[in-house]
């Protein structure tokens, strides 16, 4: 693309990254101020098994997944037109509509359940270590993300993208001479299938310790020499070397310390105006997810300066 072209493709993603971002904002205010959270808890308290009953994780569990559902759907039009309409515009890639909807339907899945889950351990340690339960969930969080992180090229990846071993002998050869000059262990090397026709070329190291892999997609293969392609390669591997994937860790844990305690000030203190009756009330959960998101978004500058940091360094 030339200047003009992606100058206005980059402002348009912004701006329907900020219309999902000020529309879910303004989904869970109208939520909170309309009486909607208060009326949510009511009717779970109805449901067999509900707050009170025989299974205490089940209205945490049932009120953040239904309300993340609320703002999935919401989110909806906003990746598509990101994800399809702008990818079409601008020629990047012809994502084909099936493939697009089953990816973006298994990732909503699968971040409606991790809220659900996220919702029920904020609730229950609130119930059992009122004084730090933020510093419990800040760790929990973090190391969950650890987790994933880890996990995600054997088991989470699969589910959203294709990949497959690197059918490349000599750039293989060559890509594990460039890991031992660097000094560190040789980095399992993927493609990536889109499965789609477009012109974006990337790579990415993903996972934490063992299971680390460096994916390059297959317009990058197609398109670069392999002298270009150990040039990418190297610069991931510097992230590697500077241990740049854990700086971020900590970085995220500071937020997410800093999200959950200022979300619990805000619950206590504005919590009354919107029909919340204590620490423990499912209602809270939404005013929680609102102030824990505001100081997400004040930090974000942050992180996108460590970012451009690791990037200029590697």
């Amino acid at each position: 693309m030339n200047e003009g072209k992606s100058t206005r493709y980059h402002r348009q993603r912004r701006r329907a990254r900020s219309g999902a971002v000020l529309g879910g904002l303004t989904l869970l205010v109208g939520f909170l101020v309309e009486g909607g959270a208060a009326s949510l808890r009511d009717t779970l308290t109805l449901w067999p098994g509900g707050p009170g009953g025989a299974s205490p994780w089940y209205g945490p569990t049932c009120y953040g997944g239904l309300v993340w559902l609320a703002l999935e759907a919401w989110l909806f039009p906003f990746r598509f037109y990101q994800g399809v309409i702008l990818e079409r515009r601008y020629r990047l890639s012809e994502p084909r509509a099936f493939s697009w909807l089953r990816t973006t339907l298994t990732t909503s899945v699968l971040n409606v359940a991790l809220v659900a889950v996220a919702a029920t351990v904020v609730f229950t340690a609130r119930f059992w270590w009122p004084q730090v339960w933020w510093v419990v969930c800040g760790v929990l969080f973090s190391l969950t993300t650890l987790a994933i992180t880890t996990l995600a090229p054997g088991w989470i990846l699969p589910w959203v993208s294709t990949t497959r071993p690197l059918e490349r002998p000599a750039l293989q050869r060559r890509l594990t001479a460039l890991a031992e000059r660097v000094g560190v262990p040789p980095i399992p090397v993927a493609e990536l299938l889109v499965g789609q026709p477009g012109r974006r070329a990337y790579a990415l190291l993903v996972g934490f310790g063992a299971g680390r892999q460096i994916l390059l997609s297959e317009t990058f293969l197609s398109d670069y020499s392999d002298a270009e392609i150990e040039a990418v390669t190297a610069h991931e591997l510097g992230h590697h070397v500077h241990l740049d994937l854990w700086q971020t860790a900590i970085y995220e844990l500071g937020v997410a310390l800093a999200a959950l305690w200022t979300a619990g000030r805000v619950a206590t203190m504005a919590g009354p105006l919107v029909g919340v009756t204590g620490a423990t009330d499912l209602a809270s959960l939404p005013l929680m997810g609102l102030a824990a998101g505001g100081i997400a978004i004040v930090a974000a500058p942050l992180g996108h300066a460590l970012s451009r940091r690791h990037e200029r360094r590697a």
